[in-house]
């Protein structure tokens, strides 16, 4: 069975079987063991209300030790450490490579026992994202986007359809909010199949991929841990993930100061379609 291989002239690139591994046995030890057995002790409230478990901090620190061992020189910009420090933000502009990490999204669903959440980790050099992983410990189902290679499924390479649709033909993942006024504007007839909303950004981008959602819209402070190694699995999918306005291509160090929203769409070809809905 064919899988995913460091591509020879990027000799420079971490061993991705490897990475895998490193990301397994994390979620498994820090992740999955944790899973519907938290006490109230191991949750907690960030700013903003946002939540932080036991299993998110102790997956980042084993997954920030592992990594940086395994490519010397490199940092990790990893969601809880930035929330301790938004400075670590700057390595996104070093010479030296980066990890992008989330230890563990969709922590809410979680901490509630909802089984949807995942690992994302990306691995940024010179200005460019050059491999993604998205990883569902329950399920143990690894996605791995490698920049010019296409994306990998459990060893199996996605195919990619270039069929062209109408919006009434395609599932949507959009915000409340946005999703009732849409539904205002539009008729019925030319709204999504269904719309719905996972609580995890992995997750979505996962099943985007997969071509199981057709297109997603993202909005208010984008995250690079949240959408780095995402945006570079669904464009080697044969997809698209661009900002709303300017139509260029999402990058981790634009996310900090964007006002536009994220338009994902798991192919080119549907893209304007989609931004010519959102924009009602």
């Amino acid at each position: 069975m064919p899988s995913p291989r460091n591509n020879k002239l990027e000799k420079a690139l971490p061993d991705i079987e490897l990475v895998s591994k490193i990301i397994e046995k994390t979620a498994r030890d820090e992740i999955v063991s944790r899973f519907e057995h938290l006490n109230q002790s191991e949750i907690r409230k960030k700013k903003y209300g946002e939540v932080v478990t036991e299993a998110d901090l102790q997956s980042e620190i084993k997954l920030t030790k592992a990594l940086t061992n395994l490519v010397p020189n490199s940092s990790v910009l990893g969601e809880e450490a930035y929330y301790a420090d938004n400075s670590i933000l700057d390595h996104l502009t070093d010479k030296q490579p980066v990890w992008i990490v989330d230890p563990l999204d969709g922590t809410r669903n979680f901490s509630e026992g909802i089984p949807c959440f995942c690992v994302i980790v990306a691995y940024y050099s010179n200005n460019v994202t050059r491999i993604g992983w998205i990883y569902d410990p329950l399920n143990k189902k690894m996605l791995v986007g490698i920049k010019g290679q296409g994306v990998w499924e459990d060893g199996v390479k996605l195919a990619i359809d270039n069929m062209k649709l109408t919006i009434s033909d395609m599932n949507a993942s959009i915000g409340k909010k946005r999703r009732e006024y849409l539904l205002q504007k539009h008729t019925q007839v030319n709204s999504p199949k269904s719309i719905k909303r996972y609580r995890c950004l992995g997750m979505e981008y996962a099943d985007i991929a997969r071509g199981e959602i057709n297109f997603a819209e993202y909005s208010n402070k984008l995250k690079p841990w949240d959408h780095a190694a995402g945006a570079l699995i669904i464009k080697e999918s044969g997809g698209l993930a661009a900002y709303s306005e300017s139509g260029e291509s999402y990058s981790p160090v634009r996310t900090s100061s964007s006002d536009e929203s994220l338009i994902v769409s798991n192919k080119v070809e549907n893209w304007e379609v989609v931004r010519d809905y959102l924009k009602a």
